[in-house]
Order: structure tokens, then C-alpha cells, then sequence
């Protein structure tokens, strides 16, 4: 009997090391540790965009990172450069840049409070009334520059980093060989939701949930006779990053729109997914698999990036505010639509993903409610939610590293 079980355990059985405890509840209620992870937080390379976000030069957008207390705002600048710097006028302190100002062009950025004015590059150019102001030095004036790493057109801020981003992504540094790029951002959302950040990031670290919480949306697309339970078809653990390969299911058959819309773009439609396995990267589908429909990779700490099979790249960011408090945000990316068959595709695709999202949404605040009336002590985790218990395992280490 014994030996059956075992013969189930096949991730437990790659990776030993993490052991097969439960989980202390206490990790997502102590006010405590929340405070060690800013620690762990201000020492990470942090996933903020996409250069496609900031495309021209003169573009922006603003980055909000509440963990850290800190606005960051990404910049374009004449010659092509991308910079980041805290959104912090070094006058008297005044974000310079709005919070609900996500993005836009500008030729500099102008204080709202008393006019002080900085360039793309964040040197300060104007200051009204400067013979007023006795030894004031421009030059040292400028905005404060923010640590900036791009990766697979990926862009990451840090503001203490301990490594370059090329460590810090270690094995995942040179597995996706330029895949990501020319891409567009065609719908984006987010949400505060009353639930520790951990708990929101496990929700999409296993496919476990996806018959259940997803019964009314994705069960026929993703699982199947063949895999009822939604099994994942591999997951590979880093020293702090993590991967999921979901399948598709190949006997999922179209609605009369989807096969309509498929004609015309030459394509599955989404829930559709199907890929040309032979041009993916070692970094995606790495099994190779015929019926894979998408890649969960999460990067350390809090990061989290989607390739499906259809083309699609699913972003989402948490942003920790408080232990039982985090900020979501979601971005929807793809290649430019060029027929009204593409740009259709992608507005359904944008609908169904946001009723998605909408059921992974439903049990947040609940569970956050339950886990802090003390009726549990411990989560069991299964073989299949070992990057759940990956993810406890690297934020400890994380942690104790910086205790000493």
C-alpha cells in the first residue's frame, strides 16, 4: 500500500529536500514575518513591465510598490535609453507623477506643488524662482535613480539589489532565447484584495483548483476525460524560481464564434490552445508535450509570467500592502492585431480571462478570514501543489539569510 502511494509522489520524489510537512498557518497571518519579507522585498529584482510599455521615446509609466512604500516611474528618453526613479520631487517631497497616471508620453514631468521640472533622464531643469533659493545646486537635485534590469523585454527594478538580475534569474537566465518580443499590451486590470500575498500567489502555483473553482469557465479547454484533475504535465524548482507546464485538452471542441473567428486568423481561438511545439524555446512546454496549453513561471519573490499556447503572455504582479493585504494587477499581452478577426480574438479573450480571473478572486478574502480565526493550525499540500511548498520553502530561506 505503501509503496502505490509513493509511486504517485513523483515531485516529492524529485525534490526530497523540501520534505513533507504541513505548512503553519501562522507564515500568512504574522504581522512579524510580513515585516521581514519588505526586507526580502527591497533586496529582489522586481518584475514592473514590459519595454513594449514604454515603446517611444517620451513614454512612462508609473509603478506603484507598496510593499516598499515607493512609486517608481519608468522612463523612455530621447535616445532610447529606459531608466527608472523614485516618483519623488526633491523639493519638499510630492509624488510627481500622479498615481492614476499609469502611462502616457511626455517631454518631461512638471511638480504640480511648485513647478520644479525634470527631463526624461530625471535631471532637474527648471526650478521657478531659483535665485530665491540660497546654494541650490541642480545637478544634485535630479530625480533619484532606481537599480534597472531588462530581461527578455521584461523590466526589473530593484532597490538594495545583493546580485546582478542575471544571477538573481540563475537557471532561467538563457532558457527562452529572445521568444518574447514585438508585443502589446490589450487589457489590463487590478485589484485590492484583503488576503496575504502568499495566499494569492499559491492560487496559481497548481492546477488542482482549475475542475473546481474554474468549473464554469475553463474545465472543457483545459481538463478532460484524459486528465479530469487537471494534473500538471511538469514542474521544475530553481534554487528560487519555479515552473508549472498545464495541459490543454485536445478533445476541447469549439463554439460555433470560436470556429468562426478560427478561420479567419488561422488559429485556435482561445480557450482553444494548441502550438507549434517545434519553435518553442527550452524555457517553455520544456517536456515537449503535444497537449500543453500554457506555463506558469513564477519568479522570486512575487513575480508571475504566462506563455499560452495560443500566443498569449499572461502577467500578473503582487504587490504586498500589509500581512493581510495585497494589490493585484494583471496584464494581457500579444502581438499587434492586424485583420478585425485578431483584434475580436483578443477582446474575447480579454472577456473570458476577466471571469476568470473573477473565480480565482472568490475564495481570497474568505480563506484569509478563516485562516485568522484560528480553526487551522497547518495546510497539507498535495504532490501536485509542491511549488506551493517550494515557494514557503525559498521566502524562509530568504528570510533567515537576512537574520544572519
Amino acid at each position: 500500500m505503501s509503496t502505490n502511494v509513493a509511486s504517485h509522489l513523483r515531485f516529492q520524489e524529485r525534490y526530497p529536500e523540501l520534505g513533507r510537512e504541513n505548512i503553519p498557518v501562522s507564515v500568512n497571518t504574522s504581522a512579524e514575518i510580513f515585516e521581514l519579507e519588505r526586507e526580502v522585498f527591497r533586496r529582489s529584482w522586481l518584475m514592473v513591465g514590459r519595454v513594449e510599455d514604454v515603446q517611444e521615446p517620451g513614454s512612462y509609466f508609473v509603478k506603484e510598490i507598496p510593499t516598499l512604500r515607493t512609486s517608481i516611474l519608468v522612463t523612455r528618453s530621447n535616445d532610447g535609453e529606459i531608466s527608472a526613479f523614485h516618483n519623488t520631487c526633491q523639493h519638499r517631497g510630492n509624488k510627481l507623477v500622479c498615481s492614476n497616471h499609469h502611462g502616457g508620453r511626455a517631454k518631461g514631468f512638471s511638480c504640480s506643488f511648485h513647478g520644479w521640472t525634470y527631463d526624461l533622464k530625471g535631471n532637474l531643469v527648471i526650478v521657478p524662482d531659483e535665485d530665491k533659493f540660497a546654494g541650490l545646486n541642480k545637478a544634485e537635485r535630479g530625480l533619484p535613480k532606481v537599480n534597472i534590469g531588462i530581461w527578455e523585454g521584461f523590466i526589473f527594478v530593484s532597490i538594495d539589489p545583493t546580485r546582478s538580475l542575471e544571477e538573481w534569474l540563475g537557471e532561467r537566465y538563457s532558457q527562452f532565447g529572445g521568444y518574447f518580443r514585438d508585443l502589446h499590451c490589450f487589457a489590463h486590470m487590478s485589484s485590492d484584495v484583503k488576503v496575504n500575498w502568499k495566499i494569492f500567489l499559491d492560487a496559481f502555483a497548481e492546477g488542482y483548483h482549475v475542475p473546481f473553482i474554474h468549473g464554469k469557465t475553463l474545465p472543457d479547454a483545459i481538463t478532460g476525460e484524459h486528465n479530469p484533475l487537471c494534473h500538471v504535465l511538469d514542474i521544475q524548482l530553481f534554487n528560487q524560481h519555479r515552473m508549472l507546464s498545464l495541459p490543454a485538452n485536445p478533445e476541447y471542441e469549439p463554439s460555433p464564434v470560436e470556429k468562426l473567428i478560427a478561420r479567419h486568423i488561422k488559429a485556435p481561438v482561445f480557450p482553444a490552445l494548441k502550438a507549434d511545439i517545434a519553435k518553442l524555446p527550452p524555457g517553455i512546454n520544456p517536456t515537449k508535450d503535444p497537449s500543453w496549453g500554457f506555463d506558469i513561471n513564477i519568479l522570486f519573490p512575487t513575480s508571475y509570467f504566462a506563455p499560452w499556447a495560443n500566443g498569449m503572455l499572461l502577467i500578473y504582479y503582487f504587490w504586498p500592502i500589509s500581512v493581510e493585504h495585497t494589490r493585484w494587477e494583471v496584464g494581457l499581452y500579444w502581438n499587434k492585431p492586424k485583420t478585425a478577426a485578431e483584434l475580436l480574438n483578443q477582446d474575447l479573450t480579454a472577456k473570458m480571462t476577466i471571469s476568470v480571473v473573477r473565480e480565482d478572486l472568490s475564495s481570497l478574502e474568505t480563506t484569509q478570514e478563516t485562516l485568522l480565526s484560528g480553526s487551522l493550525d497547518t495546510m497539507a499540500l498535495s504532490d501536485e501543489e509542491i511549488a506551493v511548498r517550494h515557494g514557503y520553502h525559498v521566502i524562509a530561506e530568504a528570510i533567515s539569510n537576512i537574520q544572519g
